[in-house]
């Protein structure tokens, strides 16, 4: 309890970091303990920032907390609250995910304002959860009435969502470009272009072709491993030329790949360098709504992720599996949205696995991606880590990538 009472006196601190650090360290005891028993003390100063502190940051905060402290007072400040936040997506949805948690039923005509009014595509899903969650005759009505409203397509509105299933496009790569005559079968995508120059300086890779774009060449090479070849090349930076490369390099012959690179963690604790298999992605860029119907997200592909697993364990490497956020625009990862991913168990962040996932599977051809632990997105501040200078573990995670390809035959 000492604990306890020493976050609550936090929240009274002039320094906003030890506010923060003190509304969150009491929003993650509410959330992952079932005694709150001294948690309803800080209800009143949760309820003060919430509509009073100057950083929205905080304002925020406190409304995750009040939601994992789960108290009934709370409900009708966080309904004026969500009043007050007009066209604020990012604190609508935190929230409407506060108001759900709680479960009050007076928060029905809030929540059902929220299907109405709100022109973001979360903040009705998270009222959906919440009324569903609530479950009383008139949030499931609720929901039914808005679902009847909303029958008429999205489509007319967001291009993104005009899926065409139609196999071949006007310019289609299988008609473009010619296969290459005994190619191997496997290839590495990899991102670290130092490690590329290394086995190139070093005599180990052999040019098969340049491929071109405006940005310039992108060679791809083959390269003997215990006597049996792969093909390797770096696919580009972000979704959609990393999914244009890959498109180009399956029309050339190859049909089994394993990407590796690096990836921002939303969980401090995940050290600079621990190796990490995305098993999902969640669809935050653009790419992969051209290959796949619209949907949140898209699993890996199991024979590729299995092939990774497999060599990890042969070499007693640490690693976990999990989901990964896939977005467009690094530069607006904003606190609500690493705080809703992590809300949806993204562990690790970056631009292109969502779209690898999209074009194997419409592609039909194995994909698994191999990353490692970079900078920490996961906390109050952005920590580069310096983790593009981790040289090591970038070589070491290349042949391990090679390896796992190889594994496939």
């Amino acid at each position: 309890m000492a604990a306890i009472e020493a976050l609550i006196a936090g929240l009274q601190s002039h320094d906003p970091d030890a506010r923060l650090a003190a509304t969150s360290g009491l929003g993650q005891y509410g959330a992952l303990n079932e005694d709150i028993s001294g948690l309803p003390d800080a209800v009143p100063s949760l309820i003060a920032m919430l509509h009073d502190d100057p950083v929205r940051e905080l304002r925020l905060a406190a409304a995750y907390t009040l939601g994992a402290i789960g108290r009934p007072e709370a409900v009708p400040e966080l309904i004026a609250a969500l009043r007050e936040a007009d066209s604020d997506q990012g604190t609508q949805l935190v929230i409407v995910k506060a108001l759900g948690k709680i479960g009050d039923p007076v928060a029905v005509q809030a929540l059902a304002r929220m299907l109405q009014v709100s022109t973001s595509h979360c903040v009705p899903i998270a009222a959906t959860k919440a009324l569903r969650r609530i479950g009383t005759p008139d949030a499931l009505a609720a929901i039914h009435e808005i679902k009847s409203e909303k029958s008429v397509s999205l489509n007319d509105n967001y291009p993104i969502l005009e899926f065409d299933p139609t196999r071949e496009a006007l310019i289609e790569p299988g008609r473009l470009i010619r296969p290459v005559e005994g190619i191997p079968e496997g290839c590495v995508l990899c991102f670290f272009r130092e490690v590329i120059d290394k086995l190139r300086d070093d005599g180990r890779l052999t040019l098969l072709w340049n491929g071109q774009s405006e940005i310039g060449i992108h060679p791809a090479y083959r390269i003997e491993v215990d006597g049996r070849c792969l093909v390797v090349t770096h696919p580009g930076v972000g979704a959609p030329l990393a999914a244009a490369l890959l498109e180009e390099t399956i029309a050339r012959g190859c049909r089994k790949f394993i990407a590796c690179g690096g990836a921002g963690v939303l969980q401090s604790e995940i050290a600079q360098g621990h190796v990490i298999v995305p098993t999902s992605a969640v669809r935050d860029e653009g790419t992969s709504y051209h290959y796949l119907p619209p949907g949140r997200e898209v699993l890996a592909n199991v024979t590729g992720v299995t092939a990774i697993e497999r060599v990890l364990r042969a070499h007693e490497i640490p690693y976990m599996t999990g989901k990964t956020w896939t977005t467009d625009a690094f530069y607006r990862e904003t606190p609500a949205k690493i705080r809703q991913r992590k809300e949806e168990d993204c562990i690790t962040v970056e631009m292109e696995a969502a779209a690898f996932f999209a074009v194997a599977q419409f592609r039909n051809v194995i994909f698994g991606q191999i990353l490692y632990g970079g900078d920490d997105v996961g906390g109050t501040k952005w920590d580069s880590r310096e983790w593009h200078r981790d040289a090591s573990t970038r070589e070491k995670l290349f042949w391990l990538a090679a390896e796992a390809c190889l594994s496939m035959d």
